[in-house]
């Protein structure tokens, strides 16, 4: 007998990811019932706040009785009231609110119609993730924090938690600079590198993989190799931005093919899932190249579609042609 499979609305599901990570604050933006009892808490949570900041100012002032000499000039001293200490309060507590709501409001954009299966959200996960985006003011962020929040939704355990810490210490130029880097990622896990093609042209200047790694995202060393055994007339296939790359070996070529490559750590992995990259003719063109001096050639193919008993089929398939050799320049 078939289990049942409960299926609900993507979007009610993201409701109770918003309640499971905000709890007393998911009231005031989406359940207006709730928001009597919930913001009650919140009020006796937040003078407790500004009543011990308030003891911090007074003592202040004590302090600054005693290291003040008599007759000096303290008109630059700024005074601190309990109702400035509150409007501090409540002006950053409605600003973290604004934020939480444009990125589950971008969620929801995301999940639209969609149904997925009834889960119990983790609870660890949802207090991380809202602790994380509260403080995210940037657009370009919160659309990219949105696009993690519905993929969670949508697939649990899709994004961990060290991906989530990864991101949280990311910065807007930082994540445009990873939009960059994912137009030449192969596979969903590495991008061809070799030492020759840096020089001629370059996926990305060095510098920036470099930068990609100190966010965590790249993995780069001189020994990382993507390795493949196949016989004559045999292809690799790797997606890539929404079609897939065809490495066919030709008659008499060697078995084996290395291609050097810089890994994307899990991290990297994970969101390389939620950005969207182009493809680069330039970039495949000098793979293509590479590949020619070790007998095989690259194919670009759109519109791949998974066949039910396993395999692929697509629609067009296109010959990277290698980019000619200029005078001067090192070969592949």
């Amino acid at each position: 007998m078939l289990e049942h499979i409960s299926k609900i609305l993507a979007t009610e599901k993201l409701l109770d990811y918003l309640a499971s990570g905000i709890g007393a604050t998911a009231g005031p933006i989406f359940r207006p019932w709730q928001a009597y009892m919930e913001g009650h808490a919140k009020r006796i949570s937040a003078r407790a706040d500004a009543d011990a900041l308030a003891i911090i100012a007074e003592a202040q002032a004590d302090a600054r009785q005693y290291l003040i000499a008599p007759g000096a000039d303290v008109q630059g001293a700024v005074e601190i009231t309990h109702e400035n200490i509150m409007q501090r309060i409540e002006f950053q507590e409605r600003k973290r609110l604004a934020n939480i709501r444009s990125v589950v409001e971008s969620a929801a954009e995301e999940l639209g119609e969609k149904e997925v299966v009834d889960h119990e959200p983790d609870h660890d996960w949802t207090a991380r993730f809202f602790d994380c985006v509260q403080d995210v003011s940037s657009e370009h962020m919160q659309k990219l924090w949105a696009k993690v929040l519905s993929g969670e939704v949508e697939s649990p355990g899709r994004t961990s938690l060290r991906t989530l810490d990864t991101l949280r210490n990311m910065t807007k130029r930082d994540a445009e600079l990873f939009d960059e880097f994912a137009g030449y990622v192969i596979g969903g896990k590495f991008v061809f590198n070799d030492d020759h093609f840096v020089q001629r042209l370059g996926a990305m200047k060095p510098k920036y993989l470099l930068h990609l790694q100190d966010c965590g995202l790249v993995i780069i060393a001189p020994f990382l190799r993507w390795t493949g055994t196949f016989g004559d007339g045999e292809r690799s296939f790797f997606l890539y931005q929404g079609g897939a790359l065809l490495i066919e070996k030709e008659k008499g070529a060697s078995d084996k093919l290395e291609i050097p490559i810089v890994s994307l750590t899990a991290a990297g992995k994970e969101l390389f899932q939620i950005v969207q990259g182009s493809v680069q003719k330039a970039y495949l063109q000098d793979f293509a190249t590479f590949l020619q001096n070790r007998g095989c050639q690259l194919y670009l193919v759109d519109e791949v579609v998974n066949l039910p008993e396993g395999g692929f089929n697509y629609t067009s398939c296109e010959l990277i042609e290698p980019r000619p050799i200029q005078s001067g320049m090192p070969t592949l």
